[in-house]
C-alpha cells in the first residue's frame, strides 16, 4: 500500500472508514493502529484469522500483511503513522514499546466506557486533518502521543489487574468457551454456570466488555466462520449452517443477509 494517499506534509493520518468493501491482502511501510467501532469483520493478520467486534484495538506493524472481509455495517478508525510522528520518549514507555515492537500480535478489547474516551481522541485527530489550521501537524503528533499513552497504560493494566475484565477473568473464560465450541449446540445459561456465573451476570459482563449480548457475540463467531467456509469450500449452504452451529438453515440465511447485506449464496458468488 502506497504512503502517497495518506501522507504529504504530515507524519500522522487518521480516518473513519465505513468498510462496505473487502480489503485485499496488503502491507505498508508505516504503522496502522486500528480501532473497530461497529459491525463485524473477518480479519486475517499474518496468516491468523480473527473476528473483530466493536471495541477491538490492534496495531499492524510495518511489513505485516493483513486483509479484511467485511459485513454490512462495519466501521473502523485507522490511525497511520511513521515513528517520526511520535513525540520523543513515548516509544519507550511500557505498553507502548510492546505495542510497537513486541513479538506476536497484540490485540486489545476496550470496555465500553473506555471506547468513548478513545473515540474522542481519534475524532479530534480527524478534525485536525480536515481543517489543517496552523500547527495541525504538531497537534496530530501530540494527540498520537496521548493515544499511545492511553493504549499503553490499558495494556499494562490488563496484564496485572485481577477482575472480571482481565484476560483471566470468568467473563473472558466464558467467552473463550463460545469461541472454541461455537459449532456445538450451546446453551448460554449452562456456559455461564460452567464458569460460576449467573446467566444475568454473564450477560451484564459481556455487555460491559463487548457492548453486545452473549448471544450476539456467539452469532458473530458463527457468521464469521460461515463466511470463511463459503469462501473456501464448495459445500451446500445448509451444510455450512449446521457446521457453524445453526440448527435452522433458513434462520441462518436470514441472519446472514441481515448482518452481511447479502444472502450466503450471493456472498459466495460475489467473492468468487
Amino acid at each position: 500500500m502506497s504512503s502517497d494517499s495518506y501522507f504529504q506534509d504530515n507524519q500522522v493520518y487518521v480516518g473513519l472508514f465505513p468498510h462496505q468493501q473487502d480489503v485485499r491482502a496488503h502491507s505498508h511501510p508505516f504503522y496502522e493502529l486500528v480501532f473497530f467501532e461497529s459491525g463485524l469483520l473477518n480479519h486475517m493478520w499474518e496468516g491468523k484469522r480473527s473476528i473483530l467486534i466493536a471495541g477491538d484495538l490492534f496495531c499492524i506493524r510495518p511489513g505485516e500483511e493483513h486483509l479484511y472481509t467485511r459485513s454490512l455495517d462495519a466501521k473502523l478508525y485507522n490511525c497511520l503513522f511513521f515513528p517520526q510522528g511520535i513525540p520523543p520518549g513515548i516509544q519507550k514507555l511500557p505498553g507502548v514499546l510492546e505495542l510497537l515492537q513486541g513479538e506476536g500480535q497484540l490485540r486489545l478489547h476496550l470496555p465500553v466506557a473506555m471506547q468513548k474516551e478513545l473515540e474522542g481522541i481519534l475524532q479530534r485527530m480527524v478534525g485536525e486533518l480536515e481543517h489543517k489550521a496552523p500547527g495541525y501537524n504538531e497537534a496530530l503528533s501530540l494527540f498520537l502521543g496521548l493515544l499511545l499513552v492511553f493504549v499503553g497504560r490499558f495494556w499494562e493494566c490488563s496484564q496485572v489487574k485481577e477482575g472480571h475484565y482481565a484476560p483471566t477473568g470468568k467473563g473472558q473464560a466464558a467467552l473463550g468457551d463460545l469461541e472454541e465450541n461455537y459449532m456445538q449446540k450451546l446453551k448460554l445459561e449452562q456456559v455461564a454456570r460452567d464458569h460460576k456465573l449467573g446467566p444475568d451476570q454473564f450477560s451484564r459482563l459481556t455487555r460491559k466488555l463487548l457492548g453486545i449480548s452473549p448471544l450476539e457475540y456467539l452469532q458473530n463467531i458463527r457468521l464469521s466462520h460461515a463466511m470463511d467456509l463459503l469462501l473456501k469450500e464448495e459445500l451446500p449452504v445448509g451444510e455450512i449452517a449446521f457446521l457453524t452451529g445453526f440448527d435452522d438453515p433458513n434462520y441462518f440465511a436470514r441472519l446472514f443477509r441481515r448482518r452481511v447485506g447479502l444472502s450466503p449464496s450471493q456472498f459466495r458468488a460475489a467473492k468468487g
